[in-house]
Parts: structure tokens; C-alpha cells; sequence
């Protein structure tokens, strides 16, 4: 039998975790944003701290996602997504937002400097099957998308 993906944590659980992420996040003003980045970048020797980031994050962004009306356009953001792949985890994760948040109305970006980081990837079905469009700036060769 599969295990939920999703498990329903206790208050106390979602305050200590979001204690600990505290110091490596960056707020961005009044949106409800954060970023790991710069300043509060995790280190790259924390693997397990980067997937435990991850995986809040990500379920955050999908219960927030799933909660609003489906009506309501929205907009999930996989910037430098060749970094989320790198992080144990985060192929399922992109591949499970291409696959599933399109039906609560949300349009997937994932921005990724160069083809080849996907190309070989797992996710790289997720990505182009459920892709309306395709956006590729100084591609060397269209023979390079096959």
C-alpha cells in the first residue's frame, strides 16, 4: 500500500519546522513570498536541510494552491529549477506540479538555463507533456529539443 503523500502535522510540528527555516529565509515585503537565497542561503553541505526546505515549501505552495478557488489564476514559480532537481526530492515535486496543480487553475513556470539539465531528467515528461508552450531564447539547434 502507498503512503500519503501529504500527512496532516500537528501545530507544534509546523511551528518548529518554520523556526528552523526561519534564519535561511529572505521576506519579501508584503507578498507572501519568501526566498532562499542570498543572505539566508542554505548551505550547500546541508543536503537534508535543503530537502526539508524543499518539501515545506513545496506543500505549503500546494495546499495554498489547492485551497483558493479554482477560478482564481495562480502562478507557481520553479526559478533555477535545475537547483530543485539537484535537491533529494525535487523531481518528484516538479513533476507532481506539472501533473496535478493545472486542474486548480495554476500555470507552472520552471526556468532553466540550459536544455541538456532536463533533457536526461525524470522530469522532463512531466515538463514538456503538460507544457502549453515553450520558450527557448539562442538555442543553438532545433534538433537539440528531440
Amino acid at each position: 500500500m502507498r503512503k500519503p503523500l501529504n500527512r496532516r502535522f500537528s501545530s507544534s510540528e509546523l511551528v518548529k519546522n518554520r523556526t528552523r527555516l526561519e534564519n535561511y529565509c529572505v521576506p519579501q515585503g508584503e507578498m507572501e513570498a519568501v526566498i532562499f537565497d542570498g543572505v539566508g542561503q542554505i548551505p550547500e553541505h546541508a543536503v537534508e536541510l535543503k530537502a526539508a526546505a524543499n518539501f515545506l515549501v513545496a506543500n505549503y505552495g500546494r495546499q495554498k494552491i489547492i485551497s483558493m478557488p479554482r477560478a482564481v489564476p495562480k502562478i507557481a514559480i520553479f526559478e533555477e529549477a535545475a537547483r530543485t532537481l539537484d535537491i533529494p526530492g525535487g523531481t518528484k515535486v516538479i513533476q507532481e506540479y506539472y501533473r496535478q496543480m493545472r486542474k486548480f487553475g495554476c500555470n507552472i513556470l520552471a526556468v532553466i538555463q540550459q536544455y541538456d539539465i532536463i533533457k536526461e531528467s525524470a522530469v522532463r515528461g512531466a515538463m514538456i507533456g503538460n507544457s502549453n508552450e515553450l520558450l527557448n531564447l539562442k538555442l543553438a539547434s532545433v534538433l537539440r529539443l528531440a
